[in-house]
């Protein structure tokens, strides 16, 4: 089943909310994040916060400039001294007066209501505070919005740090590596089109060796992960070894002496 360019099984959902693809539940949350983004880049850009798409929404943009089809989140690193301006932003919110305990790391306690132009935005943060080597994650994402009923998802901002020299750690995934900030500048992070709203990127010949780097080199491949997990050696031979060792006890099941 060929969407939008993406090779994928029909039946598959969406990452976090688990919308079918395609539909209209999935096409509404896309355009709710795209205008996310799009605020979000209009508020960074006047005080002059730079910044780049990251992980699988920097992926679409290369593949496609858009979100991939089962993606319903959009990832953000900003730079670690950039992060102060978030925190005073959730510090300076409204508490929520919603009673169901986010998971994943993600309370209630933690959420905020900000205003960015007008629209109300739920800013939650994993922890009140952000401390250099511990997990940190950042969500933004319109109040009231139906199309939010699981817990994950949003416009996901993580930022990065140095343990050592040249090992780049996003704060969210901790093991991973991260964009370097030497590179979200104006011209490191050109503003680029992205499922038709303005936002920043890594030029690719940078982006593209960091998603290399973090995903191995076949996420250009315009197929959903399960599928090229699928045709992926390693992944057959495991599978024909399981398969010979269930029928291995198989047999041995039938063939042992009964009392």
């Amino acid at each position: 089943m060929n969407v939008e360019g993406y090779e994928i099984w029909p039946g598959t959902l969406s990452d976090h909310q688990k919308y079918r693809i395609p539909s209209k539940d999935m096409e509404k949350l896309k355009q709710a994040m795209l205008h996310t983004l799009d605020l979000f880049h209009r508020h960074v850009e006047e005080h002059r916060i730079y910044y780049s798409l990251s992980g699988g929404s920097l992926i679409g943009f290369y593949c496609g400039g858009d979100m991939i089809p089962w993606d319903d989140d959009i990832d953000v690193e900003i730079r670690q001294e950039d992060v102060l301006h978030f925190v005073k932003m959730w510090q300076s919110g409204a508490r929520s007066e919603k009673i169901t305990k986010y998971k994943r790391g993600f309370d209630n306690t933690h959420t905020r209501i900000i205003e960015l132009y007008g629209e109300k935005f739920e800013i939650i943060m994993n922890e009140p505070t952000y401390t250099p080597g511990k997990k940190w994650l950042m969500k933004l994402r319109p109040v009231d919005h139906d199309c939010f009923h699981n817990v994950p998802g949003g416009l996901d901002i993580a930022t990065v740090y140095t343990e050592v020299p040249e090992k780049l750690i996003n704060s969210w995934d901790l093991c991973t590596l991260g964009i370097d900030p030497a590179d979200m500048t104006p011209t490191g992070c050109p503003e680029v089109q992205f499922g038709g709203v303005k936002t920043r990127a890594l030029k690719p010949e940078v982006g593209k060796s960091y998603l290399n780097h973090k995903y191995g080199k076949k996420w250009s491949i315009k197929k959903h992960p399960m599928i090229k997990l699928k045709h992926d050696p390693l992944f057959r031979r495991l599978v024909r070894r399981l398969r010979f060792r269930r029928l291995v006890r198989r047999l041995r099941s039938i063939t042992s002496p009964r009392d």
